[in-house]
């Protein structure tokens, strides 16, 4: 009977987290189609005569033409190899097969096809890249909501609804965009955090997110310096990173540099540990094979293009007031350093997220491309390392609240840095909320003119 008495109050304690998983995980499989389908349709669905200005047309154009090809012509494929067998489910189930036209219609190296055949081809895969997008967005949701889950000890329903309202909000906030009464715009100028005209970024951000945690493991804590990483979980970790380059490379462009400085401080700077074999062959190798095998394919996929040093090129095209935009972009990662300075400066994770958008915005503002510097193609190191650091500073806040939770009464009640981060966290909400009306609202050819660089 002892030992009855604890098995079974453990066994419970399972149960009732194993059940608010599922809680949670129900909600996010109901939520995420219903809030992102309809708005992931406006950049997807087009007509005969009218093709969505967004990224998406030519992304399924490089599907069908992978499709009809068999050849990797794109140094990112995944998203397309992804939304080529959700196709083929799509023409199984419907009873159609993919149309000779489109077969005939797609193909040269360069995705240099008319508006006849784009439309016609992002007609044809506009309900698969709905599903697909939708899949990756409810994966980057579950993986959220796990590491929320884990900072704030959820134990309640009303706890997981909370914690699923916080996973929504991530996913959805974007720059306060307050300069926009004056330049009609929410997404040039500033440094994007949930972009939705793009599918190999909205792809990528599952990748993203894990490949920063994993990384995180690189760099342990003294008391468990000694617990290394097997060799299985290193070829693990490699298996990860060329999977996530192979959505989208932008982030391991300045996670391996910020990884590596982070590295060098530890070890010789502070004198903390560094799995360097587990960093070195999981991530730094890994990423500099597959990037040079990219750089290959997507020099010959563009005709010779390559990154130039070329100082705000490409970002003083989209705005004249770039400081300012730039601070309204990260107003609440600066926010919550700057009220928990002294515990944020000794938080290894959060000062990584940091130095790792710090390497992001060197990219952004500093590096170009030849013969297609107006695609902004650089700007997506900076937009996804600022979406860790978003989550990374939203896990730092919970943090101190919950410690700022534990103080006598008196101090508790007034807690004006708890108060200041969550006002600034419910503006990044707020505009993004009323970026995706904005988009929603937006008709016929205009459709998305102010959201994707492609055709701007």
């Amino acid at each position: 009977m002892k030992m009855v008495r604890p098995l079974s109050g453990i066994l419970d304690k399972v149960w009732r987290l194993d059940r608010l998983d599922l809680f949670a995980t129900s909600l996010l499989v109901a939520i995420i189609p219903t809030l992102f389908a309809p708005l992931l349709s406006r950049g997807i669905r087009g007509t005969p005569a009218i093709v969505p200005q967004s990224d998406f047309p030519p992304h399924s154009v490089l599907a069908a033409e992978l499709r009809e090809q068999r050849t990797v012509m794109i140094p990112h494929p995944l998203y397309h190899g992804v939304l080529i067998g959700v196709q083929k489910g799509v023409e199984v189930f419907q009873g159609n097969r993919q149309t000779a036209a489109a077969q005939i219609a797609v193909g040269n190296s360069r995705g240099e096809v008319d508006d006849e055949v784009l439309a016609e081809v992002s007609t044809q895969y506009a309900t698969a890249a709905i599903i697909t997008n939708v899949f990756f967005a409810w994966l980057l949701s579950m993986i959220l909501w796990t590491r929320i889950r884990t900072a704030t000890a959820i134990d309640s329903a009303l706890g997981t609804l909370a914690g699923v309202a916080l996973v929504i909000g991530l996913m959805i906030l974007t720059p306060i965009a307050l300069l926009h009464v004056q330049d009609g715009r929410y997404y040039f100028g500033y440094i994007g955090i949930n972009v939705w005209h793009n599918p190999t970024v909205i792809a990528a951000k599952p990748f993203v997110l894990l490949t920063f945690l994993v990384t995180l493991a690189g760099f342990p804590e003294q008391s468990k310096s000694n617990a290394r990483p097997s060799w299985f979980a290193t070829m693990a970790f490699a298996v990860l990173v060329i999977a996530g380059a192979m959505a989208k490379p932008s982030f391991l462009l300045c996670l391996v540099p910020g990884v590596l400085f982070m590295a060098v401080l530890r070890q010789w700077i502070f004198s903390q540990p560094v799995r360097w074999t587990f960093l070195l062959m999981g991530l730094v190798l890994p990423t500099f094979l597959v990037l040079g095998w990219q750089s290959w394919i997507y020099a010959r996929y563009t005709g010779g293009a390559h990154a130039i040093f070329s100082p705000l090129a490409t970002m003083s095209a989209m705005s004249r007031h770039l400081a300012p935009k730039l601070l309204l972009s990260i107003l609440f990662p600066v926010t919550c350093y700057l009220t928990w300075w002294r515990e944020a400066r000794s938080r290894s994770r959060l000062n990584l997220a940091w130095l790792v958008f710090a390497v992001g915005l060197l990219f952004t503002y500093l590096i170009a491309e030849t013969k297609r510097t107006r695609h902004g193609n650089f700007l997506w190191s900076a937009q996804l390392a600022l979406f860790v650091l978003f989550v990374e500073s939203t896990l730092f806040a919970i943090a101190r609240i919950r410690a700022s939770r534990s103080l006598p009464r008196p101090k508790q009640t007034i807690d004006w840095r708890s108060a200041l981060c969550m006002f600034t966290f419910s503006l990044h909400v707020i505009f993004g909320i009323l970026y995706c009306v904005h988009l929603m609202s937006s008709h016929g050819e205009n459709s998305w003119l102010t959201a994707s660089w492609w055709y701007h």
